[in-house]
């Protein structure tokens, strides 16, 4: 099971104040830009347009702050951004297992990820700007049994926006597979009749 259909299970079974019961990390994120490349600007009708892309990434902190907490945790991420239509959608995430100590700070990053700022100039000296931006991130850590023990929503109504995108994620995975099953149940059904012909 994905990471994000696995954080969605945990949540459809248990409330958030429960999970505050839980948190055992102190946990911080930061969102930094490590390159920034100028697109070339294309002459277009009574307008220059030009696409810049920055090169982002998720730069994430934990310290354990309870020692009834195991040493091993499964760290989860995701981060979401609002494209140029104003869309939130997930644009990274990620999984790593890691090792702590009560009080010592371990520090991760995500994979690098690109947002697109558009950059229009029109003939009368005009200018609009057009940009996707990160619009939040979460970050979850689960012990070996599979139990919450650390989390982060980053700004706290991602809470909200999270769990929805999961939804989505969820119902479009599981098209997936009633597709394919689909898909299966015919080919079986094909191959019998090709059997039963011979």
């Amino acid at each position: 099971m994905q990471p994000i259909r696995t954080f969605l299970l945990f949540l459809s079974l248990s409330s958030f104040w429960a999970m505050a019961q839980t948190n055992g990390f102190q946990i911080t994120g930061t969102v930094k830009t490590k390159s920034k490349e100028d697109g070339d600007a294309q002459q277009r009708f009574r307008r220059e347009v030009s696409f810049d892309e920055k090169t982002k990434v998720l730069e994430m902190k934990f310290r354990r702050t309870n020692p009834t907490v195991g040493e091993q945790v499964t760290v989860n991420w995701g981060v979401w951004i609002k494209d140029m239509k104003g869309r939130v959608r997930l644009i990274t995430q990620g999984e790593r297992d890691i090792m702590t100590t009560v009080g010592v700070m371990v520090e991760l990053t995500s994979d690098p990820f690109s947002l697109v700022e558009k950059n229009v100039d029109m003939n009368s000296g005009r200018t609009h700007d057009k940009e996707q931006d990160v619009e939040g991130y979460a970050v979850w850590m689960t012990d070996p049994a599979g139990q919450v023990v650390g989390y982060k929503f980053q700004p706290s109504r991602m809470k909200e926006e999270v769990l929805k995108l999961m939804a989505e994620d969820q119902a479009k995975q599981e098209k997936r597979e009633n597709r394919e099953q689909q898909m299966e149940k015919q080919r079986k059904e094909r191959r019998q009749r090709k059997a039963l012909m011979n």
